[in-house]
């Protein structure tokens, strides 16, 4: 059956003629005259070449064609009926949805940190799955909907058409024990800083590179006694030990909340790195992205992860398209 030479509008008969098994009953349900139904049954018995309704002594009963035609027609005007014609509204307060996020592990911390609290506040049946991928699978993964957007620090995604939205700008500090007996005493310097033993965390995001590159263009050694795959337990580390940490100065907010651990400025300045969201064109109208969009903008302008002084502040609304 070719679909471009098929009337849509058969279904609606098909569906009443399902529901009510009379030409009579199904034409007040539509609304329209007896006969304008018996015509399109008509039609529609020619178009799938079956009785579709049959009379018997119990009255008129469907073909077995018929009733596996039901559900299908059903799911079909209903999905054309709520998806389209009366799209619904996003509604947080009410919403059941699992908003799929892309985030490095620095991303998940300042995420939960930052913004948790208030997503749970006004979407307390929401939730949020975070999403691990390599740089190859990141985009991808936003094209076909496996990713309603990606929030981090994604160098490669500066070649790509996604829409892109600056949320801040930060740079690095030195993260140790507040009774650092080295740092507690006068000024940090260079040479100091090279007397020091370091825990890094690998980060998904590479981040750390921009540390390592520096430091070494800085001519200043990196004496690494712990490498962590992750960031879970560095702040207890550091807090019973005299290593010290370079971490960018969201995560170091977050290690330093409990007064045992205190950051230091580094005695030259690290290049910054800018944290943006991400997402494709396909979820760019999606109402619900854009009320999660609009939330982790607001919140990073509104909390000690927001831009600093100088910094421009995105609009909630104004993500822009990279261009190649």
């Amino acid at each position: 059956m070719d679909l471009r030479k098929f009337d849509l509008n058969l279904l609606l008969v098909l569906d009443a003629l399902s529901q009510d098994r009379s030409v009579t009953l199904a034409a007040q349900r539509l609304g329209i005259s007896q006969p304008t139904v018996s015509a399109a049954l008509s039609r529609l018995r020619t178009a799938f070449q079956d009785d579709l309704l049959v009379k018997t002594p119990r009255g008129v009963e469907p073909t077995q064609l018929a009733r596996e035609l039901e559900s299908v027609v059903s799911e079909i005007l209903e999905t054309v009926h709520d998806g389209v014609l009366n799209r619904r509204t996003f509604d947080p307060t009410t919403t059941e949805r699992t908003f799929r996020v892309i985030a490095g592990e620095m991303g998940q911390l300042v995420f939960v940190d930052r913004l948790l609290p208030t997503f749970r506040a006004l979407a307390p049946r929401a939730r949020i799955q975070f999403i691990y991928s390599d740089a190859q699978e990141r985009t991808a993964a936003l094209e076909d909907g496996r990713a309603d957007l990606a929030m981090g620090y994604f160098p490669q995604f500066a070649r790509t058409t996604l829409y892109q939205q600056l949320l801040y700008s930060r740079s690095f500090v030195l993260v140790a024990r507040a009774d650092h007996p080295a740092l507690c005493d006068g000024e940090l310097t260079r040479e100091k800083l090279a007397r020091l033993q370091h825990v890094t965390v690998a980060m998904r995001s590479n981040i750390d590179a921009i540390v390592e590159s520096e430091l070494r263009r800085q001519g200043i050694p990196r004496d690494v006694v712990v490498e962590l795959g992750h960031a879970a337990g560095a702040g207890q580390i550091l807090s019973g030990s005299d290593l010290i940490a370079v971490l960018s100065e969201p995560l170091a907010n977050i290690y330093c909340r409990s007064g045992e651990l205190r950051s230091w400025p580094l005695p030259f300045d690290l290049p910054r790195y800018e944290v943006k969201q991400y997402w494709h064109r396909r979820a760019h109208s999606d109402p619900g992205v854009r009320w999660l969009r609009k939330l982790i903008a607001t919140e990073f302008q509104a909390t000690a992860a927001a831009p600093e002084p100088g910094v421009r502040s995105p609009n909630a609304e104004a993500g822009q398209p990279n261009t190649l």
